[in-house]
């Protein structure tokens, strides 16, 4: 604290302790002006006091007291507030509430307005608003501000000048809530069941008081008047006494009632509601409040089920699954069994071994079984699906009779995830497109089965003129490597053939242009009625690759006889963009040049692929190689051919000629598969085709691409064109190879085993990589698909010996729950190459291939190179489901190599067989809902039932299910797993028995084979033989002899007297009149009175539960009925005392007292009785008593004889006492027993 703040209060202390001084004498001041006034010559200061509200309240409302000088002070000025009463009003200083608060004005922030903030405070008591007293006290040296004037400006404007110290009134405003105790819960719900059992509730009503009170609040809770009285038999209150006690300190701690259920073997179900009054006593605002509560008692000894459930009744299409544990709520007189049945098997199944069928003895009644539904993969998009699991009983005939009347009245609902997403599986072939006309292919396939058909329409949107669609694979260059069967389009998805890969073919077209490789879009749309599959687009890129170059086509020479000459026909392999002028080459020797007789041909854009000729003079001998040169429209290339003219004009001999497309000197391939193309054609026209082998003499450096050709009298003079490409030969340095031709054979004598001669060629190094004259890999038509049959799962076929393929582990797949089949591939052997394989289901709809996310796929790709060629690698299969009976279905998994620079492996395949596992089963199930399970019943009352009936699995066409004379059910592929009803009914009069015909009629082949028996059906004639009983409004009777009744009559007239007897089922707890009741054919329509009655039996043996049984009548053949009754034990334990005499006397006069039992024990009772003074009066018979289940109601006698004590005091007072009372019995053990007052009297 400054020294300033230790001076002011200094001050103000002194000042307080001088005020009586001040009052009385007048002599008190601050001790700098003590006994004097303030200089004239300093004035005479001010503070200008201004306050924002005078309103506060309880729930922190605030003001503002602002505070300024009028003038500097030479002495700091401190200004002091205090609230009168802290617990209504406090200041807010630094964030913390105070009683006073301070404020400091020195000659520096004299003109600086400062804020006191008030703020009301929460008191917890109902007072209404209370007025608060704020005093400012002026504290200063300084003589001007030693008794300044105060300017207050209230909350309206108005100005107040005061002198010294002011009071200004504050007012807090209650908040505190006026209803006294917060609301609660009206309602509850109690089960008779232990705390620790599933399904226990108890009620509980919470009391909170909203106020503090100034003394004790109770508040009690009590049945309502008109209760039945066995209301505290069944519910127990906590706590015991009833009431809850509120104190000022413990107020604000929450109390409960809690009504919980008392544990009985009797069926109590009629009494199911309780209503309670709670009140409260006390002050204002406590007293005089009342609330009506109602609680529901559930009867755990009524026919029923506990069903103990997860917290979550979630299954999932992933095949997540609910178990759930079964119980009975009462034991049975009969073994019961309960179905269980799933309105939808396509959403979730009752997978146990017990099928959900489970029965219960009367020794197992309430051992928990266990029914688990596992959520069902229905592939189809239709998000989160509900069913529920119905029940039945069957058995017990209590049991039976709560069967509902509707299949699905009573059922538990589960909801099932579903796990698919509406989309496409959608892959590109990756083939290639090309301008020679190789094609390449989209699959696509549904994710999910849809709900209607989904049509796909395909375009090309960009360069448009580059592709197009084909719907023949045969019209591709490359069809070998399609998979399946072109459509052109559009495509079609239903529900049968959504899961099946369909393929949109585009085949490259060639427009002879030297364009280069261009680039087409693919749009993919769809449309369908699903909204899940409606305006779905994607888009593909391929690239159509140019098989156009400057290039020129040369001829074989042939000798033209009608002209006398040579002649070498001449044309360009591509449209040339202007004028293209082909001459010889400008080295050609002048003894070629002057065979020529044509020295240049041009072309152009219009006859660019039309042949020219060139002309040579004949008679001349002559065996060259000529070399053409083309120049212009973008042509700067040459061309090499071999002419071979004779003298005599005569057709050349047999032979080849090669056309080169480069120098010797540029004639190479290079290690990252550049490639080299030649042609070979013929010198003449070959009288049979000409068929030649060809390879690599080192395989390892570079390959053909063809292993044989063909040349005829079609392409003699033009030729095959034959393209080697490079191997990455891990070899340094460049490697020298040759195409050689062999095993030459044809019909024409003159090429038969005539070779042509070998081509040297060199593989290029790493080192240098010139551009290749086309694509980088060359592409083999050996795609190969098999017949899809095999016998055996696990069987591998095809070319084994290039393939590892080992044993499969799964070779048997599941249409649920299916394992992963997973088949491990290698080569056989290391490589000097690539061979790339793809693997693809040739039946998608059993089993189809996923990657590694386990999403569908239409086919894998695997490449092995010299690096991994020995190394396994995975293809991974699922079983699909399609809740088709179809048996078990075995496929292939076809692997074929799509592309390889190795020929040993053109053309190789490998299949691997796998077997689908059926889960589906063809039937019909029937579902007899509270009927009996193996047949329909009917009544003249009741003519009416229903019969439930749904496919056991998909049908692949209609399934129309057919009762003769009842109607019919159609089924298809959308409704087959739900339950339809049809109403069957029977008008007859006259008890009868028999069966209904049932027909299935369908195109499907599995379920023409399905056979129905008939079905039974029972009528009853129950306007016969049988009573009508009009039952009591409760079922009590009691001890007391307290009566019920019912009213019975007849169903029907009947031809003779009937007469009913009437009996109970324990004598001892109850009573029934008349004995039997007689009808005839005038009155059997007038309900009879029974009234029955209870018995006290004396013993304490609980309320008790009888049946009036209603017997049969040998003529009338009625079934005999029951009405059930409860007698509600009023027994109790205890004594019955009675004075004979109570009065002994010093003559030897004696007192009596008869003591007996007010009920029959279950074992002995013992007492004994003594006398409170033995000087006055000795026991002198009776001093023990033996009570037995045989003389319990008989009194025994206690007698007391008097004594002469001498005393000639007044007659004294004395009791007859008992001892608490003994027994094995345990109602009667540790009983106490009322003493008995007597008199002696003095005689002398």
């Amino acid at each position: 604290m400054t020294d300033l703040m230790l001076k002011l209060r200094k001050h103000f202390l002194a000042l307080l302790i001088c005020i009586p001084l001040l009052l009385h004498l007048g002599a008190c001041a601050p001790e700098s002006t003590q006994g004097t006034t303030p200089d004239s010559e300093y004035g005479k200061g001010s503070l200008n006091v201004t306050i924002s509200d005078t309103d506060l309240d309880e729930n922190g409302k605030s003001a503002n007291i602002t505070v300024k000088l009028d003038n500097p002070p030479k002495e700091n000025v401190a200004i002091i507030a205090t609230s009168s009463d802290p617990s209504e009003a406090q200041f807010v200083v630094n964030n913390q509430f105070q009683s006073s608060a301070e404020l400091i004005f020195t000659d520096i922030n004299w003109d600086v307005p400062q804020i006191l903030k008030i703020q009301g405070q929460y008191d917890e008591i109902i007072d209404g608003p209370q007025n608060v007293f704020v005093s400012l006290e002026v504290l200063s040296d300084d003589p001007v501000y030693s008794n300044p004037d105060i300017n207050l400006t209230d909350p309206t404007g108005g100005p107040t000048n005061l002198i010294n110290d002011i009071d200004q009134v504050f007012r807090n405003f209650d908040n505190t809530p006026s209803n006294g105790i917060a609301s609660f819960t009206t309602t509850g719900t109690v089960t008779e069941l232990n705390p620790n059992e599933p399904g226990f509730k108890k009620a509980t009503f919470p009391i909170q008081l909203t106020s503090r009170p100034s003394s004790n609040v109770e508040v009690s809770i009590n049945f309502t008047s008109g209760t039945p009285e066995i209301a505290d038999a069944l519910l127990s209150i906590s706590p015991p006494s009833r009431v809850l006690t509120f104190t000022p300190e413990n107020w604000k701690i929450s109390q409960s009632f809690i009504v919980t259920a008392k544990q009985e073997d009797i069926d109590y179900s009629l009494n199911t509601e309780f209503n309670f009054n709670i009140k409260s006593a006390g002050q204002y605002p406590f007293n005089g409040k009342s609330w009506s509560v109602t609680v529901n008692r559930e009867d755990n000894d009524v026919p029923g089920i506990f069903i103990d459930s997860p917290n979550s009744m979630n299954t999932s299409e992933s095949g997540n699954k609910v178990t759930l544990g079964i119980r009975l709520k009462m034991r049975p007189d009969e073994s019961v069994t309960v179905k269980f049945v799933s309105s939808d098997i396509s959403e979730g199944k009752i997978t146990t071994s017990n099928q959900g069928i489970l029965t219960f003895s009367r020794d197992s009644w309430n051992t928990n079984q266990i029914i688990e539904v596992t959520g069902q993969p229905d592939s189809a998009a239709d998000g989160v699906q509900d069913y529920n699991l119905t029940y039945t009983f069957s058995g017990d005939p209590i049991y039976e009779s709560i069967n509902s009347n509707e299949l699905f009245k009573e059922k538990l609902t589960l909801t099932n995830q579903d796990i698919n997403s509406p989309d496409f599986t959608m892959q590109l072939g990756n083939l290639g497109l090309s301008e020679s006309g190789n094609c390449d292919y989209l699959a696509i396939r549904l994710n999910t089965k849809p709900t209607n058909q989904v049509t796909i329409t395909s375009n090309i949107t960009t360069n448009p003129n580059e592709a197009s669609f084909v719907n023949d694979r045969t019209n591709c260059k490359n069809y070998n490597q399609i998979i399946g069967t072109c459509q052109k389009g559009p495509l079609s998805f239903d529900q049968i053939n959504w899961n099946q890969s369909q393929l949109l073919c585009i085949k490259g077209e060639d427009d002879s242009e030297i364009d280069g490789s261009k680039q087409i879009s693919l749009t993919i749309d769809s449309s369908s009625d699903d909204s899940n599959y409606n305006q779905k687009n994607s888009n593909f890129s391929l690239t159509n690759t140019d098989n156009d170059y400057a290039g020129i086509q040369l001829g074989s020479v042939q000798y033209m006889t009608s002209q006398e000459k040579y002649v070498l026909p001449v044309q360009l392999r591509a449209k040339p963009s202007s004028t293209v002028n082909v001459r010889l080459a400008s080295n050609t020797s002048q003894i070629i040049k002057d065979v020529f007789e044509t020295s240049s041909i041009s072309f152009n854009n219009s006859n660019w692929n039309q042949q020219q000729f060139v002309y040579l003079k004949s008679g001349v001998d002559l065996n060259a190689e000529i070399t053409f040169e083309a120049t212009g429209g973008g042509f700067n290339t040459t061309a090499t051919t071999s002419i071979n003219l004779r003298s005599d004009n005569s057709s050349a001999a047999a032979g080849y000629e090669f056309v080169y497309f480069k120098e010797a000197a540029e004639r190479f391939t290079s290690d990252d598969g550049g490639v080299y193309a030649f042609r070979l054609k013929l010198r003449n026209e070959p009288t049979a085709p000409v068929y030649l082998k060809l390879r690599s003499d080192r395989p390892g450096v570079g390959n053909p691409n063809r292993t044989g050709i063909t040349l005829d009298s079609t392409n003699w003079s033009l030729g095959e064109e034959i393209k080697v490409i490079g191997l990455d030969d891990n070899l340094n340095e460049n490697q020298a190879y040759r195409i050689q031709f062999y095993d030459v054979s044809s019909a024409d004598p003159n090429y038969n085993d005539l070779l042509p001669q070998d081509i040297h060629l060199v593989n290029l190094d790493d080192n240098y990589r010139p551009n290749p004259l086309s694509s980088n890999f060359y592409e083999f038509n050996n795609t190969v698909t098999t017949p899809n049959s095999c016998s055996t799962a696990g069987e591998i076929s095809g070319d084994t010996s290039d393939f590892n393929i080992p044993p499969l582990p799964v070779s048997i797949l599941r249409e649920t729950d299916s394992p992963v089949a997973t088949i491990k591939i290698a080569l056989s052997q290391p490589i000097e190459g690539t061979v790339k394989v793809r693997a693809f289901s040739e039946d998608e709809s059993e089993g189809y291939l996923i990657n590694g996310s386990n999403r569908a796929i239409n086919f894998q790709d695997i490449i092995f190179n010299e690096s991994n060629a020995t190394t396994y690698q995975d293809i991974n299969i699922l079983g699909d489901q399609d809740w088709i009976d179809d048996r078990n279905q075995r496929f292939k998994i076809q692997i074929s190599v799509l592309s390889t620079n190795i020929p040993d492996y053109l053309g190789k395949s490998v299949s691997v067989c796998l077997e689908n596992e059926d889960d589906d089963k063809a039937g019909i199930e029937l579902n007899f809902g509270m009927s009996d399970e193996n047949l329909l019943a009917t009544s003249t009352s009741q003519p009416n039932t229903k019969l439930w009936v749904r496919l056991l699995s998909e049908p692949v066409g209609s399934v129309s299910f057919s009762l003769v004379s009842q109607g019919s059910l159609s089924f298809n592929s959308n409704n087959w797993s739900e339950f339809q009803e049809i109403t069957i009914t029977n008008q007859s009069k006259a008890s009868s028995s028999g069966s209904l015909a049932s027909s299935l009629t369908t195109s499907d082949p599995v379920y023409s084979n399905v056979s129905i028996p008939s079905i039974p059906i029972y009528h009853q004639d129950d306007e016969v033989h049988d009573v009508l009983i009009e039952m009591p409004d409760n079922e009590y009777v009691n001890e007391a002899g307290t009566t019920n009744s019912f009213k019975v009559a007849l169903r029907s007239q009947p031809s003779n007297l009937v007469i009913l007897p009437l009996d109970v089922s324990n004598p001892s707890e109850g009573r029934v009149s008349p004995s039997t009741l007689v009808f005839d054919d005038t009155n059997w329509t007038e309900p009879r009175t029974v009234r029955v009655s209870g018995i006290d039996d004396y013993q304490i043996d609980g309320n008790q539960q009888f049946e009036v049984k209603i017997g049969v009548d040998p003529n009338y053949r009625n079934q005999e009925r029951i009405v059930r009754f409860i007698s509600l034990d009023s027994t109790e334990a205890g004594f019955i005392v009675y004075v004979l005499d109570e009065q002994t006397d010093e003559a030897g006069g004696d007192a009596q007292v008869t003591i007996q039992l007010k009920s029959k024990p279950k074992a002995d009772v013992i007492i004994s009785a003594s006398s409170t003074d033995t000087t006055k009066a000795v026991i002198t018979q009776g001093s023990f008593l033996t009570f037995t289940t045989s003389n319990w109601f008989q009194p025994q006698t206690v007698k007391l004889v008097g004594l002469a004590d001498g005393s000639t005091a007044n007659d004294q007072d004395y009791s007859l006492e008992f001892s608490n009372s003994s027994s094995d019995d345990s109602n009667y053990d540790g009983l106490k027993i009322q003493s008995v007052p007597l008199k002696h009297l003095n005689l002398n």
